[in-house]
């Protein structure tokens, strides 16, 4: 007769088990009371199986092939000074100051605000040479002009930085992320800067709406132009003679009413001229943009150039030296250009202030 199966054994073994589970109990408790009075006996024998003690041993031993085993024991410095992080001076995005800490209301932080800067550090460094600016400015209700003004008298704090967050609440969305932290998105071409709500009651220029028909709604009308766009035919070297033109009087047909309407443009107190139509991807050197410009027996000066390269936008600043001065915020320090005559850029907005 075959031996049963270890399957089979196992059944028998099941069903024995189950056929006396009614004494399953008493036997239990009988062999508790077996077991500790046979522990409790054992108690003065020693354990004689030596190679049992040295593999129990070798599993609490550490590794230590080539000395890779060391413990080595972490210990704590203490008294290390924090070094403080420098203000820079100018509008600098970097997280460490951007986020405005308040306890009392989330936390925000603002992304790609070199736009913003670049257009601001002009205007800043405008009030501070020119004279006849810094009073245009001081009269001035224009919110992004006064912060203009507060950066230059007072420089970089905590307030500006605060001050900018709010301005770019006005013409960005802020978003909310699983965190407590609000993220202000203000990645946008910088002529948006220039020519939403920020200059929009300062702008670059007014056009004069008048239509020959009193009962018609362009009879008097008025159009602010935050920035300016030219037909530069000849280059840069045209631009005096592009915007005498853009200031012309035209006469055409109403849009309305089909009666004779007369147009024209006057220019401001800056202006912007948006470049990045016509320069494209092109580079030009600093001194390919005139200095000096007149329209209108009114005197205009370069005072500042903002230049677009790999999605960022860096300022460059003529002071009232003649020394141009380079804006990024993504340095440190401002950089003073020495050769102007070799340095490219791709221009994307050329600023010029009344003199």
């Amino acid at each position: 007769q075959k031996p049963p199966s270890i399957i089979q054994s196992s059944l028998n073994h099941l069903s024995y088990e189950d056929s006396n589970s009614s004494d399953s109990s008493t036997s239990k408790q009988k062999s508790f009371n077996y077991d500790t009075d046979k522990s409790s006996s054992f108690k003065n024998f020693s354990n004689v199986d030596d190679k049992g003690n040295d593999s129990a041993s070798s599993l609490d031993a550490t590794e230590n092939w080539r000395g890779q085993g060391n413990d080595n024991q972490l210990s704590i410095i203490k008294n290390i000074p924090l070094k403080k992080k420098r203000r820079t001076k100018y509008m600098q995005s970097t997280p460490e100051i951007d986020r405005i800490l308040n306890t009392r209301v989330t936390r925000s932080t603002a992304e790609s605000a070199c736009p913003f800067d670049s257009v601001s550090v002009i205007i800043t460094m405008a009030y501070i040479d020119n004279p006849i600016y810094k009073q245009f400015i001081n009269e001035s209700e224009n919110s992004f002009l006064k912060f203009c003004k507060n950066l230059a008298i007072n420089g970089t704090s905590a307030k500006s930085y605060c001050d900018r967050e709010t301005l770019l609440k006005t013409i960005f969305i802020e978003n909310t992320g699983i965190t407590d932290i609000k993220l202000i998105n203000s990645e946008c071409n910088v002529i948006f800067i220039v020519t939403i709500s920020l200059l929009k009651n300062e702008p670059s220029a007014e056009e004069y709406i008048s239509c020959s028909n009193v009962n018609c709604v362009n009879y008097s009308k008025i159009i602010s132009c935050p920035s300016i766009i030219l037909n530069l035919t000849d280059g840069f070297m045209s631009l005096e003679s592009s915007l005498t033109k853009y200031t012309y009087s035209n006469e055409y047909e109403c849009t309305v009413c089909n009666e004779v309407t007369i147009s024209f443009r006057h220019l401001k107190n800056h202006l912007f001229i948006e470049t990045d139509v016509y320069a494209d991807q092109s580079k030009f050197t600093l001194d390919t943009f005139p200095v000096n410009i007149n329209v209108n027996d009114t005197s205009y000066i370069l005072y500042g150039a903002v230049g677009y390269s790999a999605n960022h936008y860096v300022a460059y600043i003529r002071r009232s030296n003649n020394k141009w001065e380079m804006h990024n915020d993504l340095l440190k320090k401002i950089t003073v250009i020495k050769n102007i005559d070799k340095l490219e850029i791709c221009p994307h907005l050329l600023v010029y202030i009344q003199n």
